[in-house]
C-alpha cells in the first residue's frame, strides 16, 4: 500500500499499515490517524439521502439531514465504530447508517522530511520509498562478538518495540531540513527534543547550541567536508536518494528530532542489524554471501553503506541493559559510538567504532528511529 501525501512525497511501510481503515487521501501527515465516517442513510417519500459524517480518531461522526419530509440519519464513524441507524421523520423512511471505518487511534505522524517537495524519492535497487520505516519487534540478544560468533553471554541486551527507518538519512530528506532553516543556531531543537521515551537525559541539550552552524550558509558549506567524496549538493541533483555523510552527531540528532524521531540507541541498532535472537553475523545472514543484503526486518545498508551514529557515548556496554544507552561521556573526550561496517571495511554487524561529537566524515551518516505506537 502506498499513500501519496501533499507535495507528492510517499509515506509507506508501517506508516501506511498503521492507518488501517482510513483512506490515504484523507490523512493529514501531521495529525493522528482518522477513522472513516459512517455512510448516511437514504430517505424515502421525498426525503433526500443523508450525508455521511467525517470520522476522526476513535470518535463517532454525525450524519447529514435529509430533505423533503424525511430526515436521514448518518452512521457512526471513526475508530472501529459500529454502524449507526438514521431515524426518518414525517413521511420519510428511516435511513440505514453505514459502518464506520476502522480508525488507527494515535498513529505516528509522517516524517516531516517526506511531506514536502515535488519529487518522490526512491532508494535502493527495488526503488522503495526513501521515507519507509519498519517496526522492529523487541526482544533480547547477545552483544559480544568473538570475531566469528555471538557466543559470549556476558553482555545481553533487551530492547522494546521500536521503528527504524529502512534507509539512512538521504541527501534529499536532509535538504528538506536545511530548506526549513533547521540545524543551525538560528533554529535549534527544543530542550529534550529527540529523547528516548525510556532513557532520561538523552535528548537535545540547549548547552550544545554553540556546536551548531551559525546559519544555513555555514551548514551547507560544512556538508562539503570532503568535496571529492561528499554526497551533498547545494542544489537538487542526482544524489537526492544517496546516504548523506559529512553530518555531525548533533546535526543528526537535530534532524531526527525535527523529523519526528530520534537517533537509535546502540542496543537498538545492533539488535536490528543482528536480526534480534537470530544473531546474524551480517545483516543479511550468517554467511558473507547469503541473503539479499537486507536485514531481518527489511532494513537496507546496515553494512556496506556509511557507518551510522547512534545516541550512545563511547564506552563499555551498560550491563544490565534493558532499553539502555551509555549516557556518560567517555573520560578521553566527548566521543560517540558509531556502528556498522561502511563501504570500505568490516561488513559484520558487530563493527563498532567511535568519533568525536563535532567531527564530520564523508563515510559517516545516520538513520532515525521512532517510538513504536502503543499497543491497542
Amino acid at each position: 500500500m502506498r499513500c501519496r501525501l501533499r507535495g507528492g512525497a510517499a509515506w509507506v511501510g508501517v506508516w501506511a499499515a498503521i492507518a488501517l481503515g482510513s483512506g490515504c487521501e484523507r490523512a493529514d501527515p501531521q495529525e493522528p490517524g482518522k477513522g472513516g465516517a459512517g455512510g448516511g442513510g437514504a430517505a424515502e417519500s421525498g426525503g433526500a439521502a443523508g450525508g455521511g459524517g467525517a470520522g476522526g480518531g476513535d470518535g463517532a461522526a454525525g450524519g447529514g439531514a435529509g430533505g423533503g419530509d424525511g430526515a436521514a440519519g448518518g452512521g457512526a464513524g471513526g475508530g472501529d465504530g459500529a454502524a449507526g441507524g438514521g431515524a426518518g421523520g414525517g413521511d420519510g423512511a428511516a435511513g440505514g447508517g453505514g459502518a464506520g471505518g476502522g480508525g488507527s487511534g494515535e498513529a505516528p505522524s509522517a516524517p516531516r522530511s517526506c511531506t514536502s517537495g515535488d519529487t518522490e524519492l526512491r532508494c535502493g535497487p527495488e526503488g522503495r520509498s526513501c521515507c519507509e520505516s519498519t517496526l522492529v519487534p523487541g526482544g533480547t540478544f547477545l552483544r559480544s562478538f568473538d570475531g566469528e560468533e555471538f557466543t559470549d553471554d556476558s553482555n545481553p541486551a533487551t530492547v522494546s518495540d521500536f521503528l527504524l527507518d529502512t534507509f539512512e538519512i538521504t541527501v534529499g530528506r536532509f535538504r528538506a531540513f536545511v530548506d526549513a532553516g533547521q540545524g543551525t543556531q538560528v533554529n535549534p531543537p527544543a530542550m529534550d527534543a529527540g529523547a528516548h521515551p525510556k532513557i532520561p537525559g538523552m535528548g537535545w541539550d540547549t548547552n550544545w547550541l554553540y556546536l551548531l552552524a551559525a546559519d544555513t550558509a555555514e551548514l551547507k558549506a560544512a556538508l562539503h567536508c570532503r568535496p571529492d567524496r561528499s554526497t551533498w549538493t547545494d542544489e537538487v541533483g542526482a544524489n537526492e536518494s544517496l546516504p548523506l555523510g559529512c553530518i555531525t552527531y548533533l546535526e543528526a540528532l537535530a534532524f531526527c528530532a525535527w523529523d519526528g524521531g530520534r537517533l537509535p540507541t546502540e542496543a537498538e541498532w545492533n539488535y536490528a542489524a543482528a536480526g534480534g535472537d537470530e544473531q546474524r553475523v551480517y545483516p543479511w545472514g550468517r554467511e558473507l554471501g547469503s541473503g539479499d543484503g537486507a536485514g531481518r526486518w527489511g532494513h537496507q545498508n546496515l553494512a556496506g553503506g556509511v557507518s551510522e551514529m547512534v545516541i550512545d557515548y563511547k564506552g563499555d556496554y551498560p550491563n544490565p541493559c534493558i532499553d539502555c544507552a551509555k549516557t556518560v561521556p567517555h573520560p578521553d573526550g566527548w566521543y560517540l559510538s558509531v556502528r556498522g561496517g561502511l563501504y570500505e571495511i568490516d561488513l559484520h554487524v558487530a563493527k563498532r567504532s567511535s568519533y568525536r561529537v563535532p567531527g564530520r566524515l564523508p563515510s559517516m551518516g545516520a538513520r532515525c528511529a521512532r517510538n513504536a505506537p502503543p499497543a491497542r
